[in-house]
């Protein structure tokens, strides 16, 4: 959608609204083509007074007037509780606001990585930093478990196995899981998750350069700081072709960090599916089981090396 399609009654109020967070004036246009369905965001690039770019502004739809500060709340919580070091890789906005009942946020500039040749070779360089952040974060839920995450599991798991759309190998796969926590055979832990781990997702750092496995990660929406391990290493793997092998050798990494064998990563990954399914607001159910299939059916096939 080109900025003409866009009401220039919303465009002249954001940047009013961003002149005044930021102190200087602000000129949006459009950033991505807009394809007007429902529930997607609104993205503008920002420039500041000199022309240059400052970010990128996200407006949330109708449907989800919420969507915009939600996400950058929990953006935020998920940076505090991973700690300097693995939090720099959370993008937080700059600026934030509402419009006619919907949010916004100013995100800084990142480095959408583009088509090509040499995109697809940066790709398969980031996913090697990006599955070593993963591993950092999955040894950080090393800790005790607590009866919170028991509780937490339970109730995913029971929705994973209640859901006919998800098909008999998952909903048997969350009734075993579950009688490994009600045998007390399984120790439940909560993880920092972000929830939908694509390559889309995956930005280069500002300012960084090329070729440099510095990343950003944007769209924190669906994160959890009490979330399940293994959902978003096997999705980001996914999306980035990751080989069958590497992602079996990336399963036994988590697991060994969680003091888990293989058939408890199974049943953790499931539960992680059910929580997305319990929380999955606009995400049409035979897209959500298409996706849960396909992650449980990866996991699979990497942890068997078959």
């Amino acid at each position: 959608m080109s900025l003409q399609q866009i009401s220039p009654a919303l465009i002249a109020a954001l940047e009013e609204q961003l002149a005044r967070a930021l102190g200087e004036r602000v000129s949006l246009a459009a950033f991505a083509e807009h394809k007007g369905v429902a529930d997607e965001t609104l993205k503008l690039a920002a420039r500041g007074a000199r022309g240059e770019a400052i970010g990128v502004v996200l407006y949330a739809p109708e449907i989800a007037p919420r969507l915009i500060a939600r996400g950058c709340e929990r953006g935020r919580a998920a940076r505090a509780a991973l700690g300097e070091e693995l939090g720099r890789v959370v993008v937080t906005a700059r600026a934030e606001g509402e419009h006619a009942g919907r949010t916004w946020a100013l995100m800084p500039q990142a480095r959408v990585l583009g088509h090509g040749l040499a995109a697809r070779a940066e790709r398969r360089w980031l996913a090697g930093a990006l599955l070593a952040w993963l591993r950092e974060v999955a040894r950080r839920a090393a800790g005790a478990a607590d009866e919170s995450a028991r509780s937490c599991y339970g109730e995913a798991l029971a929705y994973a196995e209640s859901e006919p759309a998800l098909g008999d190998e998952i909903r048997a796969g969350a009734r075993a899981a579950r009688a490994r926590i009600a045998a007390a055979a399984w120790r439940p832990r909560h993880v920092v998750m972000h929830g939908d781990l694509w390559a889309g997702n995956v930005l280069g750092a500002p300012s960084a350069a090329p070729f440099s496995r510095r990343f950003v990660l944007i769209d924190w929406d669906t994160s959890r700081v009490s979330g399940f391990p293994i959902l978003d290493l096997v999705r980001a793997a996914r999306s980035f072709g990751v080989s069958r092998s590497r992602l079996g050798r990336e399963i036994a990494a988590h697991s060994s960090a969680l003091g888990w064998n293989r058939d408890v990563a199974r049943g953790a990954l499931i539960a992680a599916l059910g929580h997305t399914g319990l929380a999955r607001e606009n995400f049409p159910l035979a897209r959500y089981a298409e996706m849960a299939r396909g992650a449980l059916a990866s996991f699979d096939a990497a942890a068997t090396g078959s």
